[in-house]
């Protein structure tokens, strides 16, 4: 494919800045923004450097970018080559390499890049993001050329990416599809028709204005979080309550939480031990805090040898749970759907959670999405779901969620010291 190879006032725009440490482009859909990307990391490659390109997907970035980069050499009449092993596509005496959130961890092995570039970045995960930029010359402190682009998604933009646009708002470039003077006007009306002028689609795919707050059917938004009053929570209250979640495959924790009534106490992500560290862990916190009661998360069988090594201690009392067993109350699904629904209503009712001092708690929170199923039933949605949102497992919200189902539904530990000091009274023990 031949390109006219004019350029918009934002792609033009963007080229100017090229000598920039950072730009960012948030604009609408049909802007051209993996186009100018593409032509962006050309003259990069000209000048002999070594750049990294990002994308969500391997074919995307294949489908996209690279395929954007191939149709504007031969435009101009530049030679290229591409390694379809590697992921990788020359130009000059520069070279580009290819990754994907797919495989976040991938790139580790690349360093001295002189540029990155990621394409939709506002939907790769914080450790990708932080995965490449520290490929560069420099690491996180670079000062070498970063490149975002995105436009606003169905779904909120990764913290991270928010977090960077409030921070280096000269930084950015925005724009419409009004804005670009290549797309038809029979184009344009009938996107206009396709998401109404004026809803909020319109403004998010065609205004390119970005998305705010939370989804519509998160379990907790973020204002919810807001009411809460810190003078009102005491750490020092019992009883108390325990959630474990064990470590899984790949990148999981061991998180370990301790609550009571009135809000969370600690919260403490370990990364992943052998079955003896978290059985010491649930000795630890049992010993030193009043617990009545705990919860220990049984899914995959990740859990079952801490269950096994404390089962029979009468000082450690701890219901298992298996996320897809059957609930308490029948409008659930699960006991994972049941366990978070009840949080969500204990944060509404007061329940305190510091939130600066627990950030990737709140987030995960804020991700997790609750539906009514075919049955009618109340379902969260797929944990696998959550860690393509948010790019890792959602174990800080599976442990203060176990902490919660153990404080409404685990056997008190009081109860049963009572018990048997009443057996051992009888029997003269």
């Amino acid at each position: 494919m031949i390109y006219n190879l004019k350029l918009s006032k934002g792609q033009a725009e963007f080229m100017r800045r090229s000598e920039d440490p950072l730009v960012i482009m948030h604009t609408s859909i049909s802007y051209g923004k993996s186009f100018i990307a593409a032509l962006w990391l050309i003259t990069e490659m000209l000048q002999g450097h070594k750049c990294l390109a990002g994308a969500q997907t391997h074919s995307a970035l294949r489908k996209v970018l690279y395929t954007h980069i191939k149709n504007i050499c031969r435009t101009l009449k530049l030679e290229y080559s591409e390694n379809k092993t590697d992921r990788s596509i020359s130009v000059g005496s520069g070279l580009t390499l290819g990754f994907s959130s797919e495989s976040e961890d991938e790139c580790l092995g690349i360093s001295e890049c002189d540029a990155l570039c990621l394409d939709e970045a506002s939907r790769l995960s914080e450790t990708f993001y932080t995965n490449m930029k520290s490929r560069l010359r420099g690491g996180m402190l670079a000062q070498a050329r970063t490149r975002l682009i995105t436009s606003p998604n169905e779904a909120p933009s990764a913290r991270w990416f928010n977090d960077l646009c409030a921070r280096y708002p000269q930084c950015i470039i925005k724009g419409s599809i009004y804005e670009n003077p290549f797309i038809s006007l029979e184009f344009i009306k009938d996107m206009e028709e396709t998401y109404g002028i004026g809803t909020p689609l319109y403004k998010r795919q065609l205004l390119g204005e970005p998305i705010e707050g939370d989804y519509l059917n998160a379990i907790i938004k973020l204002e919810e979080f807001t009411r809460i009053e810190d003078s009102k929570f005491s750490r020092l209250e019992t009883p108390c309550y325990f959630g474990l979640d064990c470590a899984g495959m790949g990148r999981d924790s061991t998180v370990d939480t301790v609550i009571n009534n009135n809000g969370m106490i600690m919260q403490r992500a370990t990364p992943k031990t052998d079955t003896q560290a978290q059985v010491n862990i649930l000795h630890e916190d049992y010993s030193s805090m009043n617990i009545s009661t705990g919860a220990l998360d049984m899914t995959g069988g990740y859990g079952n040898g801490v269950y096994d090594a404390v089962k029979h201690n009468s000082r450690i009392n701890i219901m298992p749970v298996t996320f897809g067993e059957k609930p308490f109350d029948e409008i659930y699904l699960n006991a994972r759907s049941e366990m978070y629904m009840e949080l969500a209503n204990e944060i509404r009712h007061g329940f305190y959670i510091d939130q600066e001092a627990n950030p990737e708690l709140i987030e995960e929170l804020r991700n997790t999405q609750v539906f009514i199923d075919e049955k009618g039933k109340f379902r969260i949605i797929p944990k696998e779901r959550i860690k393509q949102l948010i790019g890792r497992s959602p174990d800080r919200a599976d442990s203060l969620a176990l902490a919660v189902y153990a404080k409404n539904h685990g056997k008190s530990n009081t109860n049963i010291k009572k018990i048997v000091s009443t057996i051992m009274a009888l029997n003269h023990l």
